[in-house]
């Protein structure tokens, strides 16, 4: 019969919980004290966690946009300069060598990106653009200054790669840097 018995002296104990006298009272409310704790650090822990994640999205945001920017300057930088090269090539007198090689493009901000996670944040449409524009001028470069090429064969394939990378990607890129900055000014984010 011991089973009886706990389970007697159980439920004498539970009517003693719903007809609290004065230790019940205090146990009673040091659970509620301790359940309370749990429950408040458990939502400032939720709460906390989700202020760092919006924080991050915002520093990935802002990081972005000033990768996009220096894309684009550098992408621009490089438009202009076969253009330069282009017209310089188109007359015979002078070396071609020598002028595709004192004109470089330049690729650092591009070589950056490799270094960085930030690259992917940026639209593939936007840098697979850029990157088979290079690819193209460099292999044009590379078969003038061998002559491979006629200079002729490589001022227009040089313009029609600038025409390519200025219809297509450059819009990209507006577009994308125009939607970054309406999401950081819709949070009141500065891009300083």
């Amino acid at each position: 019969m011991p089973i009886f018995n706990f389970s007697r002296q159980m439920l004498s104990n539970i009517r003693r919980l719903g007809q609290p006298g004065d230790s019940s009272r205090f146990w009673i409310g040091q659970i509620m004290v301790i359940v309370s704790t749990i429950l408040g650090v458990y939502l400032a822990a939720y709460a906390g966690f989700e202020r760092a994640l919006e924080f991050d999205v915002l520093v990935n945001k802002r990081s972005a946009y000033h990768l996009i920017t220096a894309m684009e300057a550098e992408l621009k930088d490089n438009i202009e300069i076969n253009k330069q090269l282009t017209e310089t090539v188109s007359n015979e007198q002078y070396d071609k060598k020598y002028f595709v090689r004192r004109s470089p493009m330049g690729h650092f901000v591009w070589d950056a990106m490799l270094e960085t996670d930030k690259t992917f944040q940026v639209p593939a449409d936007i840098i697979t653009g850029v990157r088979r524009y290079y690819q193209a001028i460099n292999i044009l470069r590379e078969e003038l200054v061998g002559r491979k090429i006629p200079s002729k064969y490589f001022i227009k394939r040089v313009k029609e790669e600038n025409k390519k990378i200025e219809k297509n990607v450059l819009p990209l890129i507006s577009v994308e840097k125009e939607t970054l900055l309406r999401r950081m000014d819709q949070i009141d984010i500065e891009i300083g």
